[in-house]
């Protein structure tokens, strides 16, 4: 009778363990790779990654990794056929830019592809570094763009200061990020910030760039014809600061 009960025990156990279904949307795969990452189980962030995230991974292990407490407070994904752009906010101990010691909120964005029918992590995406406790502090700042000489003299400043940039930016935005898995549309907490000096390419760049300019509106484009890359930006004058109004990528 006791060996009846073990094997009874052991075949619901492995019935169980049959049961449980991996994770299958991209979020479910982002939060477990997530929190495998904070509690060093690397081999199962390992399983989950490839590319960049996982080459990360593998140095993380060859350095050591250390656990921590930071909680997941949201992973949310916005996906294409094979891929999706993604934004997990995580809660953790920090004294950011000399903000006393407490629990802050921070926004990190991922890039993932979908292999063989599986999500995977493949990257992660540069972003703002400062937690929203922080960050919100600077929604609708009106800074006095009245010194700056030019538009030139004002966009110097907006590839230079993140927080200057989210600043003078028209949430809800015109245009979107769009290629061949479909559109994603432009979010303040997921925004990838803009360093392209537009300048400095109309003196090296073979692309073609149109600029038209007015006192109060400024346009860009720009056309990679060997690449299948193009985008666009808008800005325009508002109480007498500049704002962007739109922003366009493709990449196809």
């Amino acid at each position: 009778m006791t060996y009846q009960i073990q094997f009874l025990l052991i075949s619901t156990l492995l019935l169980q363990l049959a049961c449980v279904e991996p994770p299958k949307t991209a979020e479910e795969v982002l939060e477990l790779y997530v929190s495998s990452i904070n509690q060093c189980d690397c081999d199962v962030a390992l399983e989950l990654s490839i590319d960049e995230a996982k080459d990360g991974l593998l140095y993380l292990v060859e350095s050591g990794c250390i656990k921590n407490q930071d909680e997941i407070v949201s992973v949310t994904c916005n996906e294409g056929k094979n891929s999706a752009q993604c934004n997990v906010r995580i809660r953790k101990t920090a004294s950011p830019n000399g903000l006393q010691l407490g629990k802050y909120t921070y926004n990190f964005g991922y890039f993932m592809k979908r292999v063989d029918g599986e999500w995977k992590v493949a990257a992660s995406l540069k972003g703002l570094t400062w937690p929203e406790e922080y960050f919100n502090t600077f929604i609708g700042r009106t800074d006095s763009v009245e010194n700056y000489s030019s538009f030139d003299a004002f966009y110097t400043h907006f590839i230079a200061d993140s927080l200057f940039q989210i600043s003078h930016i028209q949430f809800p935005l015109e245009g979107n990020y769009s290629d061949h898995d479909g559109q994603i549309s432009w979010q303040r907490d997921e925004w990838p910030l803009i360093k392209w000096d537009y300048k400095a390419e109309l003196k090296m760049s073979n692309d073609s760039i149109t600029i038209l300019e007015t006192d109060t509106t400024f346009y860009i484009s720009s056309l990679c014809e060997d690449c299948g890359f193009s985008f666009w930006m808008k800005f325009k004058k508002i109480a007498g600061n500049w704002q962007m109004i739109g922003r366009q990528e493709n990449n196809y």
